[in-house]
């Protein structure tokens, strides 16, 4: 007896995380039915080795799906079916397909971050991210579950989590990686913003304008800081937290002028300031924002 040729396409079977993400956990399978009246069931393949020939179900006629529950994160898998009638006699194997879901796992070293009020760190989430089966050019990043603390993406994978000014807490941020087979992967981190211990209140110094553009603001040099107490440092630094400009020796006003340690002006972007007195202690943080 013959047998038609089988064909199977793989579907996302997303199962919702306790994170509130969607996180592939399961496989579907499904195929069209074979044409022989007299089908009794199917025989499911899987390996991670092209060419699956390692037996992990049978389907009962008529359906027409399975649903792999077992499937690994990272792990790529090789699926393929037979068709088996009444008489137990076998189809050829149909096509072969292929899936894999990505795997995010930060270390524990990442899972809870503690900063202090004002200001930033980035972190590269694609160093923990690996697909089986896509390029990281083919992976869609994001974040969410902010509420006090600013996110953003700095790079294809970079993200930045900058903590406000004056404002203390803990908050939980949800991370994700979506392939372009539209397989998901999540994990978290938990932020603590703790300046107690770093941060004096000091609300009296400020800078201004912000943001700062110099083809409005004609009257301006630069970005005014006031109210600086004596022998204050004043660090800025940019979005990837690299330092561009530092002043020590510093007392009641001061203009920066939007230049670099080469003397050159700095370019449009989002810039971090920290004010520390000769203690150390953190007297003032905040956001610079250049529009040229």
């Amino acid at each position: 007896m013959k047998y038609s040729k089988l064909f199977i396409i793989l579907f996302l079977f997303a199962e919702i995380s306790s994170m509130a993400q969607a996180q592939t956990s399961k496989f579907q399978l499904i195929w069209d039915a074979n044409r022989e009246p007299n089908i009794s069931h199917y025989l499911v393949f899987r390996d991670t080795l092209p060419n699956p020939e390692q037996l992990i179900a049978t389907v009962n006629y008529p359906s027409t799906e399975f649903i792999d529950t077992t499937v690994v994160a990272g792990i790529l898998y090789y699926y393929r079916l037979k068709a088996v009638n009444t008489l137990d006699s076998m189809s050829a194997f149909s096509e072969t397909i292929q899936g894999g879901i990505p795997r995010m796992r930060l270390p524990d070293s990442l899972n809870t971050q503690t900063i202090s009020s004002g200001s930033f760190i980035n972190i590269d989430i694609g160093r923990y991210t690996y697909d089986p089966d896509n390029s990281s050019d083919e992976l869609q990043w994001g974040i969410s579950g902010a509420v006090n603390v600013i996110t953003r993406f700095i790079g294809n994978a970079i993200i930045q989590i900058l903590a406000p000014t004056y404002w203390q807490g803990r908050e939980t941020l949800f991370l994700s990686v979506r392939d372009s087979d539209d397989f998901s992967a999540v994990d978290s981190i938990t932020i603590i913003v703790d300046g107690a211990s770093e941060l004096v209140n000091n609300n009296a110094i400020s800078a201004f304008p912000v943001p700062f553009r110099p083809a409005i603001h004609t009257l301006s040099s630069g970005i005014n800081f006031v109210n600086l107490p004596p022998q204050s440092t004043l660090k800025i630094f940019n979005e990837l937290g690299e330092p561009v400009f530092t002043r020590e020796n510093l007392a009641n006003t001061f203009t920066w002028t939007t230049d670099s340690y080469n003397g050159r002006l700095v370019s449009s972007g989002i810039y971090i300031y920290h004010i520390n007195n000769t203690a150390g202690q953190r007297l003032a943080s905040g956001k610079l924002v250049i529009i040229r």
